[in-house]
């Protein structure tokens, strides 16, 4: 494998395990034959309980994605990752939205976001995205409960591919210019997450 090959396989599944990788998630039947799958996960010293309901507010307008806050702010997403569990953040329901960036966004962009497809606390919370193109995104995220009292939390995306030549190219170009970035952002997310939850 190239030194590009293996970069890339590491942005792919950061954190995941072989097993993790290869394995079967709650989620995957969102979108039954994905183009593109990433894993990737973290250990967090806290059981799942304790991590649950920082996972279940994330979100722009809610909890925020506990990230890398200098970045989040200069792409607009003015959204602080919060300090403390909400209460009024905690009953995500089947069907509400997850918003990634406010709507309109930038210059008038429609912004983005992801319907809730399946809620079960505290083991996983699955989410979906139907984009204009056709292109279908599933976000699942797993919390797996670790013999010495922690919790594995594994997040997995899968993507389809559109069909329109000129949509292929418009995903081509942000799998290539914006994948790298949004993989560690991912990863600052999940540390920040098991961060949190390891404070209680």
């Amino acid at each position: 494998m190239t030194a590009l090959g293996a970069s890339r396989a590491w942005l792919r599944d950061w954190g995941a395990t072989p097993e993790e990788i290869a394995g079967a998630l709650p989620g995957d039947p969102m979108v039954a034959e994905p183009a593109e799958q990433t894993t990737r996960a973290v250990s967090a010293d806290a059981p799942r309980e304790a991590v649950w309901p920082w996972l279940v507010q994330i979100g722009w307008g809610r909890g925020g994605f506990y990230s890398y806050s200098a970045v989040e702010r200069a792409l607009g997403l003015a959204t602080p990752g919060a300090t403390r569990v909400e209460p009024g953040l905690q009953a995500l329901r089947v069907g509400d939205t997850v918003r990634m960036t406010p709507d309109p966004y930038l210059i008038g962009l429609a912004g983005r976001g992801f319907s809730v497809v399946d809620v079960d606390p505290p083991r996983s919370l699955s989410l979906l995205q139907r984009r204009p193109s056709g292109v279908m995104i599933g976000w699942v995220f797993v919390l797996r409960e670790l013999p010495d009292g922690r919790t594995r939390v594994i997040a997995r995306t899968r993507r389809t591919r559109p069909t329109a030549p000129r949509h292929r190219l418009a995903q081509w170009a942000e799998s290539t210019l914006l994948g790298p970035g949004e993989a560690v952002m991912e990863r600052g997310m999940l540390r920040g997450l098991a961060r949190r939850a390891a404070r209680g």
